[in-house]
């Protein structure tokens, strides 16, 4: 927990605004998992026309920004939340997930339980980085180096790494059915990606930072 109020809020100051693309066409009640200060929250209910808005965040740092935009904040540990406090949040049109799983000590159960909490047809939206990225094999395999840092794929404060496959395994594997992945690739005209249209995306999951992926509950 003090690893995380140690973060600048800076960090969890950041809207969103790359997951437009995956949001489901109609929403009105959103969960955010790691909400930080708000600001994607915020984004939704004045912009995308969400109307209940609901946060969890460890930070009470961030947490005390974001009571501003939400209707309920929870401040504390997602993965502690008992079930009568799961069946309190109630049901959501969509769930964020946004660069907290990998923060988890078991996300395969955390992802098992908050799926519950999706209205039919509702939406669960995560953000995973990508542990295949070059700036972390790169280094490992010509220097052995694996250097934590303050933020960014090999966060301090990450316990668990995914690549592309394992990411989707982790969706799908608690019973969503996964409907769209987008990569997250360097910026336009940058050297990686003049390179990754030079080679027809062929490295591209070497170049892919993280991994934005919409799932829905399966149909019975």
């Amino acid at each position: 927990m003090s690893s995380y109020e140690d973060k600048e809020l800076d960090y969890f100051s950041h809207p969103r605004k790359e997951i437009e693309p995956l949001l489901p066409a109609q929403g009105r009640r959103v969960l955010e998992i790691g909400c930080g200060s708000g600001a994607t929250l915020r984004w939704l209910r004045v912009d995308k026309g969400y109307v209940h808005a609901t946060g969890c965040e460890i930070s009470s740092k961030a947490a005390a920004h974001a009571r501003a935009s939400v209707d309920e904040i929870i401040v504390g540990n997602a993965e502690s939340l008992t079930d009568e406090q799961f069946r309190r949040l109630g049901n959501f049109d969509l769930i964020l997930c946004l660069d907290v799983l990998e923060h988890m000590l078991d996300p395969w159960t955390f992802l098992a339980r908050i799926k519950s909490r999706l209205n039919l047809r509702g939406m669960l939206i995560a953000s995973i980085p990508n542990a295949r990225n070059v700036d972390l094999i790169g280094p490992l395999l010509l220097r052995g180096k694996w250097q934590y840092r303050s933020e960014g794929i090999l966060d301090k404060t990450h316990l668990r790494f995914f690549t592309r496959s394992t990411a989707l395994d982790l969706i799908a594997g608690c019973g969503l059915q996964v409907d769209r992945v987008l990569d997250v690739t360097p910026a336009a005209g940058s050297r990686r990606a003049i390179f990754d249209r030079a080679t027809f995306g062929i490295f591209r999951d070497f170049l892919a930072v993280q991994f934005l992926i919409s799932a829905r509950q399966v149909d019975t």
